[in-house]
């Protein structure tokens, strides 16, 4: 399993995450990569064609999360102010 992801997670964090998914009978990868640059997209590809196995399946859930004091309502998203 390959995550790509702006930033690094903490050791502590990462290593969690690959042993539970270990226990579940996955190997995981994370590489940092923005999606909104190219080089490191390429990069990224480029790392997982060299070192693993053919992509089988494709889940996106990127995201940028924002907490703030003021209710959330789903009609803020359609509009585009998911503040």
């Amino acid at each position: 399993m390959v995550t790509l992801s702006r930033r690094e997670l903490d050791d502590e964090v990462r290593i969690a995450f690959e042993k539970e998914l270990r226990a579940l009978g996955a190997q995981l990868h994370i590489i940092k990569c923005d999606i909104t640059d190219q080089k490191t997209v390429e990069a990224a590809a480029a790392e997982c064609s060299a070192t693993l196995p053919p992509v089988r399946g494709v889940v996106h859930g990127g995201m940028v999360l924002r907490v703030s004091g003021r209710q959330l309502h789903v009609s803020s998203y359609y509009e585009g102010d998911g503040r």
